[in-house]
């Protein structure tokens, strides 16, 4: 008789290790057939002109998947790649292979909510597990309901109640037991975006190995053990984070934990070891401080999904966006305002899919207060454009910096001129990114 058979549908958690739902669907089941299925909607215009996904994306998801496959090949499995509908595609696989189970994690935004309730209304089987934040969610349960609540409240009460992070699961995964037909399918065979041209810009501030990012699961622990904490980056990240360009500047986990390749469980584990053998000081709590905000966003969706991606975001009463001026935006997205540090920041953006943080902030103030511009248009472009695009970090800092979301201020608009003397006093940023001071 067959035993229990599942798919174990990754989405954004794209790791072997501390990955708790995929270790329980090992658990529960006999046979596990991993899938990643590229959403084809994602590659479909926006409702601005420009699609929803642009080729840094693609490019980096290409790599990781074919890391992901060779990980998971040493464990005996195969990884199933398609492009299309995820709905229709898991549907018809449950139905032509008679798998009753699907495992994936829960992402709390409309649209993967949205997948996960048309999977159950099928009639098959969903095991869900919200596990992407670095503080368990049921750990934070009392405090959820206090939202919406800015962040400093909330950090305050996550600390009172000596909540720093949940420890990742070190359980080390079995073998994979995987039918036959599954291994002789052509989806174990079907890499994606095969065809994409793309060179990586040599001036990224991403770290790069042999001219390639770093997706490989081991060799990012590797970079972030050795790399960064072991050549003591963390012990200055206070001081270094605000600077615009480099690759040790900033921890740059972002790219890691937006993919699920690192948990910020996993994260903070080392940082923890770091600050008890090496050094625990203002600049390795600022990179916890740092993690607890994209928990934040995070808390914030789970709480508040349906609102926060409406133009009002979470004001009560109804507000006309402004008019979709193509003008200013293609004069922005492409670098052409007219302002050196924007541009500059623009089209780095443009070229790399990365920009600092201190940049995301200047430019999206740019979008919305020079130009009067939708906030959702510019969060688009950034889910477009980002290598490291997170839905709830994406969109939750454009509603903050917009006023519509939980800043107690009302908005940030920041005064370029004061960015530029502060951060880039001797134009070697606008030199690099534009040729000239």
């Amino acid at each position: 008789m067959m035993g229990k058979q599942a798919i174990y549908w990754f989405r954004r958690d794209c790791r072997l290790t501390d990955n708790p739902l995929l270790h329980r669907a090992l658990q529960e089941c006999d046979e596990i057939l991993p899938v990643f299925i590229e959403n084809a909607q994602l590659n479909q215009a926006t409702p601005w002109g420009f699609s929803r996904q642009g080729s840094h994306l693609r490019a980096f998801k290409a790599q990781l998947l074919v890391d992901l496959r060779a990980q998971l090949e040493r464990l005996g499995a195969v990884l199933w790649l398609a492009e299309g509908d995820p709905v229709a595609l898991l549907i018809s696989w449950c139905r032509s292979l008679n798998i009753q189970h699907i495992y994936a994690e829960t992402i709390a935004a409309e649209e993967e909510e949205l997948e996960l309730r048309q999977l159950k209304e099928a009639g098959i089987q969903v095991h869900s597990l919200f596990q992407s934040s670095m503080i368990d969610i049921n750990a934070v349960q009392r405090i959820i309901t206090y939202f919406p609540m800015s962040f400093t409240r909330c950090r305050q009460k996550i600390e009172a109640l000596g909540l720093r992070f949940s420890m990742p699961l070190t359980t080390a995964l079995e073998q994979f037991k995987i039918a036959h037909n599954w291994r002789e399918s052509e989806q174990s065979r079907f890499v994606l975006y095969k065809d994409l041209e793309y060179q990586l810009e040599p001036n990224t501030s991403l770290p790069v190995v042999n001219g390639k990012w770093i997706t490989d699961e081991e060799r990012v622990k590797d970079y972030i053990v050795n790399d960064y904490l072991g050549a003591h980056h963390a012990a200055h990240y206070k001081l270094t984070r605000n600077q615009l360009q480099g690759v040790d500047y900033s921890s740059k986990w972002s790219i890691w934990l937006a993919h699920g390749i690192v948990s910020a469980r996993t994260l903070m584990h080392e940082l923890q070891h770091y600050e008890k053998t090496v050094v625990s000081n203002e600049s390795t709590y600022w990179l916890w401080f740092e993690l607890l905000w994209r928990d934040y966003f995070r808390y914030l969706f789970y709480q508040r999904t349906t609102c926060l991606f409406r133009y009002q975001g979470l004001s009560a009463e109804p507000i006309s966006a402004p008019p979709f001026n193509k003008n200013d935006f293609l004069d922005w997205s492409q670098g052409n305002t007219g302002f050196e540090l924007i541009d500059a920041a623009m089209r780095e953006l443009l070229t790399t899919g990365y920009l600092s943080n201190r940049l995301r902030q200047v430019v999206a103030s740019f979008w919305l207060y020079h130009y009067r511009g939708d906030w959702r248009v510019g969060a688009a472009w950034f889910e477009s454009q980002l290598i490291d695009y997170d839905v709830y970090s994406n969109y939750g800092n454009w509603l903050y910096i917009a006023g519509k979301g939980t800043d107690p201020q009302g908005g940030r608009e920041f005064n370029v001129d004061k960015q530029v003397k502060q951060f880039d006093p001797n134009g070697d940023y606008r030199q690099r990114w534009l040729g000239k001071h």
